[in-house]
């Protein structure tokens, strides 16, 4: 495809994002929701981290590493699915 509608939530915003200006030309439309306010300091080494792992062929540690940091277990936030899967 020449050009591409590009949807990114919460930390995928960030994805798209960095993707509409590497390559402008190949984005018709970017909708970016949700993007995250702030970044505590362990984040960005954490998704570092996550991201050697994924360059060495370690998807399984990756998806581990980036399920359990996504997942928003404070529970003094409110959110509709703030919890998801966790509940049976």
């Amino acid at each position: 495809m020449p050009r591409i509608n590009l949807f990114g939530f919460s930390y995928g915003a960030g994805l798209a994002h960095g993707s509409a200006r590497r390559v402008p030309g190949r984005i018709a439309r970017p909708a970016l929701v949700g993007v995250p306010v702030h970044l505590t300091g362990e984040q960005p080494a954490l998704w570092r981290r996550a991201a050697d792992h994924l360059a060495r062929g370690d998807a399984g540690t990756f998806a581990t590493m980036v399920t359990g940091a996504l997942r928003c277990l404070d529970e003094d936030r409110a959110g509709r699915g703030a919890h998801a899967g966790l509940q049976r």
